[in-house]
């Protein structure tokens, strides 16, 4: 005989749908339904028609809009106008309507002037005798590049004579053993074996 489940045939399995994809169809609608009225609103704006609404987003959103359009029709302000010239700014600035701190940053601004003509003073003695001081500068170092090479020259030398004075007294130390016309090696040999 067969099973129970083999005669009722497959078992019906029951789907309930996803709690969060019902609630989000639920804001999916609500949202539609919020657009359909501002495409009206505005559709109705563009007809000339004032609309008047008891939501209040609604007539909110209007007085925005509203302010907005009167915003863009109004012309921007001309710039005030400043004196080009930096001297005649800084005068007409009264001290007295500033601070302590502003007003001495005032009087530092004003005197600027005087500040700029001793740096540039100052700068016009470094300049003259600057030409002097590099010249100088060169001087010492073509003396101090021909002072080297002298001192190479004369050092090479002393060398030289050196070398050719222990070349001499090699020679004549070879000559008084009785070894000069022997092989340095042999002599050293000897040498190591009287030693022992």
């Amino acid at each position: 005989m067969g099973s129970t489940n083999e005669d009722n045939g497959p078992a019906v399995i029951v789907k309930k749908p996803n709690p969060q994809n019902a609630a989000n169809t639920a804001k999916i609608q609500v949202l539609e339904a919020q657009l359909k009225r501002y495409d009206m609103l505005v559709t109705d704006e563009g007809k000339g028609k004032t609309r008047i609404s008891s939501d209040g987003d609604s007539y909110r959103i209007e007085e925005e809009r509203d302010m907005w359009l009167a915003l863009q029709k109004t012309e921007p302000a001309p710039p005030p106008s400043l004196p080009t010239d930096p001297d005649k700014l800084l005068c007409e600035i009264d001290s007295e309507a500033l601070d302590s701190e502003q007003a001495t940053i005032l009087a530092s601004l004003r005197e600027g002037d005087s500040v700029v003509a001793s740096a540039e003073d100052r700068l016009k003695r470094i300049a003259s005798t600057l030409e002097f001081t590099v010249d100088r500068f060169a001087d010492g170092l073509h003396k101090l590049g021909q002072y080297h090479e002298a001192a190479d020259r004369v050092a090479g030398r002393v060398l030289a004579l050196a070398a050719e004075r222990l070349d001499r007294r090699e020679k004549a130390t070879l000559q008084a053993a009785g070894t000069e016309h022997m092989p340095l090696q042999d002599v050293l040999r000897s040498l190591a074996r009287f030693e022992r």
